[in-house]
């Protein structure tokens, strides 16, 4: 998916990019709101950052649903932790889970240089 959301950080393109063609998001018809947490201007947007937090949940859960049965969708999360993307929904996780993906695989790194180091 490519990141269109003006608030958003700027991605500098990584490797082959051709499988963002296939990619269900890419799709004219789709509504790309839905893979970003709503901003100023949006029908479910809000000054409540409760209310801003449930639609958040709301998009994401409806992203992940149509992120699931895309044919890229490994490919697109590794873009995403490979460009350390940080917002929206990307190969069907969200920050959070791209953080805690990110952890584990230090973590694991670290154990495997302690291992052949010791």
């Amino acid at each position: 998916m490519t990141n269109t959301n003006p608030i958003g950080p700027k991605i500098t393109p990584v490797g082959d990019l051709t499988w963002q063609a296939l990619a269900r998001c890419a799709a004219p018809d789709t509504d790309k709101r839905f893979f970003y947490p709503p901003e100023e201007g949006d029908p479910d947007y809000s000054e409540d950052i409760n209310q801003i937090a449930r639609a958040t949940l709301n998009r994401y859960g409806k992203a992940k649903w149509f992120c699931a049965r895309c044919p890229v969708v490994s490919d697109c999360l590794k873009y995403a932790l490979d460009t350390d993307d940080t917002f929206g929904v990307w190969g069907n996780t969200t920050p959070g889970e791209r953080r805690t993906i990110k952890v584990r695989r230090t973590v694991a790194a670290r154990k495997e240089r302690e291992a052949v180091s010791a």
